[in-house]
C-alpha cells in the first residue's frame, strides 16, 4: 500500500452533469490509499470510495504510457474511466473520463517526487502580441541597421504561444510566429519552430522554461528556453535564449489588441500535430471535440483567421468516418470544405490545401452532392421531387470538375499521390469521350470547377459564418 499525491488537476468548461459527481470523488483521492497486485489497481479515496483498476486488459499502450480501463462504484450504476501509468515517470498515474478534454487527475505515489513551483496564473494558454524587441549578443545590446540607437526592432510583429505540450509530454511547447504582412494571426508563418520546454522556477517576477528532449532531427531543445516576466496577474514581456549561440531576444508587450483565435483552432492543431505523428486515436478524438464545439457555438467560426489546420481537423473526421449520419457527415463536408477554402484564399500556392482539398471532395462526396445542389440551385423543385435523379448527377459532375480545377493547376499533385494521378487519367477519359456536356475541353471543364469553387465557397460563407448555420 501507498500513499497518493495528486500533482494535477483539470476540469474542462461545459462538463455534463452527470460528471459532477465522479469528479468531487477524484479529488478526493489526496493522501488516499493505493494497492497493486498483479492484476489490478486499486485506489481508494479518503472517504472510502474505490476505483478498481483492471491490469489484465489494455485498452492502449504506446511510447509514453499503458492506458488500463477502471470502474469506480459509487451508486447502483458503475462510472467507467480510463487510468494512464506514465512510463516516463516512476509511480505516476492519470485518471481520466472517457470524453475527450472532460477531467483529469494526475497523482504519484512516488513519495521522493517533487511538486512544480506554483504558478500566479496559468501560462499554457497565452498568445503575447509584440511589436518591438531587444536582440542581445554575449549579453550586450546588438545595434544593426533596423534597430535604433538603443537596440529597439520596432513595428516587428511577433507573436509568442505557449500552449500545453503538442507532443503531450511534460510541459508547454513555445512557438513563435512573424506576424508581419497579410499573413493569418497565429498562422503558419513560423519564425521560431515549436520548442518543448518546462517549468524551472518561478518567483514574484518571472517565471522560468527549460527546453529539453530532442526535436525530430536530433537537435537539442535544451539550447532554448524563455523567461516569463510578470505583475502576478499577467505577462509583461517575455525573453527567448539560445544558450548554444549566447543569444537572447526580448519581447516587449504591444500596445495593439490582437484578436485571440477561438479554441477550435488550437485544438485543431493539436489534432494534425498528433496525426502526423501516427497518434490516431488521440487525433480522431480532439476532431470529435471540434465537431461538437462547432455543432454547439458556430459563431465561432467568424473569429477564425488560421483555417488550415480546422481544415485538416474535418479531412480527419471524415477519412475515419466518425458517425454514418448523412447530415452529420453533410455538415463535416460542408464545414471542412469552407475552411480549406478559406485557408486557400490567404494562400494560394499551398500545395497542401490543394491536397487536403481534394481529400476531402472524395472523401465526403456524397454528403456533399446535398450542399452543392443547394448552392448551385440544382434542384429548385426540393430534395422529394422527380427532378432529384438529374440534381444529383449534376451535383456529382460539378464535384468532379471542382477536383479536374484542383489537379490540372497543381499537377505537382499527380506526382506524390498516386491516387490523384489515377483520377486525373479517369477524368481526362471522360473529357475525351464529352462526359461534361455541354464543356467539352479540358479547358472547359477547368473553368467550370473553378466557377463553381466560387460559387460554393460563396454560399457557404453566408450560410455557415454570416448566418452561423451549420444544420444541414
Amino acid at each position: 500500500m501507498a500513499k497518493i499525491k495528486i500533482v494535477k488537476e483539470f476540469r474542462g468548461q461545459g462538463m455534463l452533469q452527470l460528471l459532477d459527481r465522479p469528479w468531487e470523488i477524484l479529488t478526493k483521492l489526496e493522501t488516499g490509499i493505493f494497492t497493486e497486485s498483479a492484476t489490478t489497481i486499486e485506489l481508494q479515496t479518503t472517504t472510502g470510495e474505490v476505483l478498481t483498476v483492471d491490469k489484465t486488459y489494455i485498452s492502449e499502450e504506446d511510447s509514453k504510457k499503458i492506458t488500463y480501463p477502471g470502474i469506480m462504484n459509487y451508486s447502483t450504476e458503475p462510472f467507467h474511466l480510463f487510468v494512464d501509468k506514465l512510463k516516463s515517470k516512476e509511480s505516476y498515474y492519470i485518471v481520466r473520463g472517457f470524453f475527450p478534454n472532460g477531467f483529469s487527475v494526475e497523482f504519484t505515489t512516488n513519495e521522493n517526487y517533487k511538486s512544480l513551483p506554483k504558478l500566479p496564473f496559468e501560462i499554457d494558454n497565452i498568445q503575447f502580441h509584440s511589436n518591438n524587441h531587444i536582440r542581445y549578443q554575449n549579453g550586450q545590446v546588438a545595434i544593426s541597421s533596423s534597430t535604433d540607437n538603443e537596440g529597439h526592432n520596432k513595428d516587428a510583429n511577433r507573436g509568442i504561444q505557449i500552449e500545453p505540450n503538442i507532443n503531450g509530454d511534460e510541459g508547454y511547447t513555445v512557438t513563435i510566429f512573424n506576424m508581419d504582412g497579410n499573413h493569418p494571426l497565429w498562422g503558419n508563418n513560423v519564425q521560431m519552430a515549436p520548442k518543448q520546454m518546462k517549468l524551472i522556477s518561478v518567483d514574484n517576477e518571472k517565471i522560468i522554461l527549460q527546453g529539453y528532449g530532442l526535436d525530430s532531427m536530433g537537435g537539442s531543445f535544451a539550447d532554448y528556453g524563455l523567461t516569463i516576466y510578470h505583475n502576478g496577474l499577467e505577462v509583461t514581456k517575455l525573453k527567448l535564449h539560445m544558450f548554444d549561440r549566447k543569444v537572447d531576444i526580448e519581447y516587449l508587450k504591444s500596445n495593439v489588441q490582437i484578436k485571440q483565435e477561438p479554441e477550435i483552432v488550437k485544438l485543431a492543431k493539436q489534432a494534425s500535430l498528433l496525426y502526423e505523428n501516427d497518434n490516431v486515436r488521440e487525433a480522431v478524438d480532439i476532431a470529435i471535440q471540434i465537431y461538437r464545439q462547432i455543432k454547439f457555438s458556430p459563431a465561432q467560426l467568424g473569429d477564425v483567421t488560421n483555417f488550415e489546420d480546422l481544415g485538416k481537423a474535418f479531412v480527419i473526421m471524415l477519412n475515419h468516418k466518425i458517425s454514418s449520419d448523412i447530415d452529420t457527415l453533410q455538415m463535416i463536408a460542408s464545414v471542412g470544405y469552407l475552411c480549406i477554402s478559406k485557408a486557400i484564399e490567404n494562400d494560394k500556392r499551398n500545395l497542401n490545401l490543394y491536397k487536403d482539398r481534394l481529400f476531402l471532395l472524395i472523401l465526403g462526396h456524397e454528403p456533399f452532392k446535398y450542399t452543392v445542389m443547394s448552392a448551385l440551385n440544382l434542384n429548385s423543385g426540393g430534395f422529394s421531387s422527380f427532378s432529384m435523379g438529374s440534381s444529383n448527377i449534376e451535383a456529382r459532375d460539378a464535384i468532379y470538375k471542382m477536383e479536374i480545377s484542383d489537379i490540372e493547376q497543381n499537377p505537382i499533385l499527380c506526382r506524390q499521390y498516386d491516387i490523384f494521378q489515377e483520377r486525373r487519367i479517369q477524368f481526362e477519359e471522360k473529357i475525351s469521350r464529352d462526359f461534361f456536356r455541354p464543356d467539352r475541353t479540358k479547358e472547359e471543364v477547368i473553368k467550370s470547377g473553378l466557377e463553381n469553387h466560387a460559387r460554393l465557397l460563396e454560399y457557404l460563407e453566408n450560410r455557415v459564418i454570416n448566418e452561423e448555420d451549420v444544420d444541414f
